[in-house]
């Protein structure tokens, strides 16, 4: 550093020859190919290339550009696959794995309506979670309820069986009108009147077993309820079946009158793929509870009248319709006919039949 802190701008390139620079050996430039006597392997290999696809093509010495290609393609096969795959079905899928819904691929794959098919599995498992989130005893009652059981019914037998079932012992023993209620109760139960229930507890009294018979009393009312819902439930079984039967005997008749028919329309015939699709039209319902045909007359109300009328006003005669459209037909005809004006009202009409005569006769005269 020069003295007195001072800064020399000027360069000396002088001192540039006193730098000793080593010599490179051109041959390790210009090859990268290790010795044969080193161990070493070099990091990469610099090649000539004569286009851009030999470079795409050249993989490395290890073969990994090999297998990296052929995990591609499967990855790319992977993805068509899932592509291609159902999405409903895959939704279904994941839902089920997290518990949102119960899903068998073998009930989906015999469904004919697939989306329908994932809402109403979504419906059933929200509804299963609901009921399962109620008290035992409202889900009992929900239960029978669905089955058809009268909900009044059940409802007031649920409620004395509960009740004689919160009777302990102890209570009983204590109190005596309780004991009294619970003698009267089972003997009116088993048709007693009010006068044989009064003289039979006083029996009972005077021979210190009204206790006794309270407690015998107690079992009995409980059993009762029990036995009485039993029976309105395999009363309403018995009701459904019977509905059941009903039902599947209309069915089976619609069916009959629609598949044994040429057509229901004359002029128009009815293949077997529109029996089908007639049957099914006015017969399977949706979630809503609809038909086909119900729905396609809520879509357009006017159908509603169209038929209305043609059953009110033609009496359900196709006839009756080809009747009206030629009457029609024939009236718009003559008043067409009728309401016609010549242009030329001074015009004659009658014809001269003596000029017809002469050309007949100067004919004649001419051969």
């Amino acid at each position: 550093m020069p003295e007195n802190n001072e800064f020399n701008h000027s360069l000396n390139f002088d001192v540039l020859e006193n730098i000793n620079i080593p010599k490179i050996d051109e041959e390790k430039i210009t090859s990268s190919k290790p010795s044969e006597d080193g161990d070493e392997k070099p990091e990469f290999e610099i090649k000539e290339v004569e286009s851009i696809e030999d470079f795409t093509d050249d993989g490395d010495d290890d073969g990994n550009d090999d297998e990296n290609n052929a995990s591609a393609d499967d990855s790319v096969g992977d993805n068509n696959d899932n592509n291609n795959e159902d999405p409903v079905k895959q939704i279904a899928q994941w839902q089920s794995e997290l518990g949102i819904l119960d899903f068998e691929e073998e009930e989906y794959t015999k469904a004919e309506d697939k989306e329908e098919f994932f809402k109403q599995k979504f419906f059933d498992k929200v509804k299963k979670t609901a009921d399962e989130s109620l008290h035992p005893v409202i889900r009992e009652l929900n239960e029978k309820f669905r089955e058809g059981v009268p909900l009044d019914e059940l409802i007031a037998s649920k409620s004395n069986e509960i009740r004689f079932e919160s009777i302990d012992d102890e209570t009983l023993t204590k109190d005596e009108k309780l004991q009294e209620h619970l003698v009267s109760e089972m003997l009116r139960s088993n048709d007693w009147s009010e006068e044989e229930i009064k003289d039979e507890i006083e029996t009972y009294k005077d021979a210190n077993k009204l206790e006794m018979r309270a407690k015998s009393a107690l079992k009995k009312l409980i059993e009762y309820e029990k036995n009485t819902q039993k029976e309105l439930t395999i009363k309403a079984q018995k009701e459904n079946e019977v509905r059941e039967a009903q039902y599947n005997k209309s069915l089976k008749e619609i069916q009959d009158k629609i598949y044994n028919s040429e057509t229901f329309i004359e002029g128009v015939t009815m293949k077997k793929e529109d029996k089908e699709k007639l049957f099914f039209s006015v017969t399977k319902r949706d979630k809503d509870g609809l038909t086909l045909l119900e729905k396609k007359l809520i879509e357009k109300p006017e159908l509603q009248f169209a038929f209305a009328q043609f059953v009110l006003q033609l009496e359900g005669k196709f006839d009756a319709i080809k009747n009206s459209i030629k009457s029609d037909t024939v009236k718009k005809v003559k008043e067409n006919v009728n309401t016609y004006k010549d242009k030329d009202n001074n015009k004659k009409t009658k014809l001269d039949l003596s000029v017809a005569r002469d050309a007949i006769n100067r004919s004649k005269r001419t051969y």
